[in-house]
């Protein structure tokens, strides 16, 4: 019963529309996706299936109580949405909500498209990585599109879907030439999501940069001073007072972007990384995106060995690098290890590359099986026009 209420004040402080779907060649599986997948189908093609009920289709609403009641009732309204829409492909660039890969064995007749949006870590549910026949049963899909040869082969241990390898949508979309042979003597470094304690109303936010962020920053900056480096931060949702507050004070600069539209400033993040000559980071997806395009790259997660750590920092789950796909502690370019030294040794390393020795490193599995590089998105797009 409490249940039942629950979802009664969520649908009535809803957006309603009373007319029926629009009929479109794509429906889109949540209005989040919608950023992600305009840069690969047309806008006007598209009807969206809002999912977490921020805009309800009331003709629909009274339709699924009308054949089934309450029973069932989210994804009996889901399905019937998708029967009256009538597309030809249903595509989501959610691909942790399971419930969508349980859509094709109910109502098989659309195509059914995931694309993944972000990257993964431990200690974090995804329902693909799941051993449980109670999914494996029930999912089904089919196109799955990855990142990368790791994640499908992680995923093909528990399903057998038609999951194909085409990188990242955004990054293949924001497509600017790099120039390896650029001698600017510039480090970026990608910060992670910090984390916001508590805010009162009206009130500022008390941030707190993540432990491992500092200390790995703070080896950097010493790394540059030292090679006389010109360091920057991208930020990550807060303001350079934040950073300022909680990191090492010195000559190093904050790329402001506060105040950019969604839009101009994901265009941004795909400009800037082709303007620097090293990019460091922990285990942002950008920091792998810069990676496949051939950006000299040196990662360190650092925590991801020690949960514990992790946890008693307030930190959020650290992907060991190239995570699922199963890596030494200590490569080419990155560490995993809770190790300072370590890191200097890394940075010396990746600092001291020729072009033809990083190019060889690009070509290797290490890249490779992370995250694919696919300008313009031709994989996607081709497997749409055939279907």
């Amino acid at each position: 019963m409490k249940f039942f209420f629950k979802q009664m004040i969520k649908i009535f402080s809803s957006k309603w529309t009373i007319l029926p779907p629009s009929k479109k060649k794509f429906l889109i599986y949540d209005g989040e996706s919608t950023f992600l997948l305009y840069k690969i189908v047309n806008k006007s093609e598209c009807e969206i299936l809002h999912t977490r009920y921020e805009k309800i289709n009331f003709y629909i609403l009274l339709l699924t109580f009308i054949r089934s009641g309450f029973r069932n009732f989210k994804i009996q309204y889901k399905i019937n949405f998708i029967k009256f829409a009538s597309p030809k492909f249903v595509i989501t660039s959610i691909d942790n909500d399971g419930s969508f890969y349980k859509l094709k064995n109910i109502y098989p007749n659309p195509c059914y498209i995931s694309i993944q949006n972000g990257t993964r870590v431990p200690h974090v549910r995804y329902d693909l990585f799941e051993n449980n026949s109670s999914f494996t049963d029930s999912f089904n899909v089919d196109y799955l599109f990855v990142f990368g040869e790791g994640i499908k082969k992680k995923i093909l241990k528990n399903f057998k879907f038609n999951i194909i390898v085409a990188g990242s949508v955004l990054n293949n979309h924001y497509i600017h030439d790099y120039d390896q042979n650029k001698k600017n003597n510039s480090v970026l470094f990608i910060s992670q999501m910090p984390r916001i304690i508590s805010q009162k109303p009206g009130g500022e936010k008390n941030v707190i940069i993540p432990e491992n962020e500092k200390i790995v920053f703070n080896i950097l900056y010493n790394f540059c001073k030292k090679k006389k480096l010109e360091l920057s931060i991208l930020p990550k949702n807060i303001l350079e007072k934040d950073y300022r507050k909680h990191l090492v004070s010195g000559n190093w600069k904050y790329i402001d972007r506060h105040g950019y539209p969604s839009e101009e400033s994901r265009a941004s993040s795909y400009l800037l990384i082709n303007k620097f000559n090293m990019i460091v980071f922990l285990y942002s997806t950008l920091g792998y995106e810069a990676l496949s395009r051939g950006i000299k790259c040196a990662c360190f997660p650092y925590g991801c060995l020690d949960n514990d750590w992790v946890k008693k920092n307030l930190l959020f789950p650290v992907m060991p690098f190239g995570y699922p796909d199963d890596n030494e502690n200590v490569g080419p370019f990155w560490s995993n290890m809770r190790n300072d030294q370590i890191i200097e040794e890394t940075l010396e390393k990746v600092f001291g590359y020729s072009n033809e020795e990083w190019t060889d490193i690009i070509k290797s599995k290490f890249v490779t099986n992370t995250m694919h590089y696919d300008p313009g998105n031709s994989i996607i797009n081709q497997i749409i026009k055939k279907n």
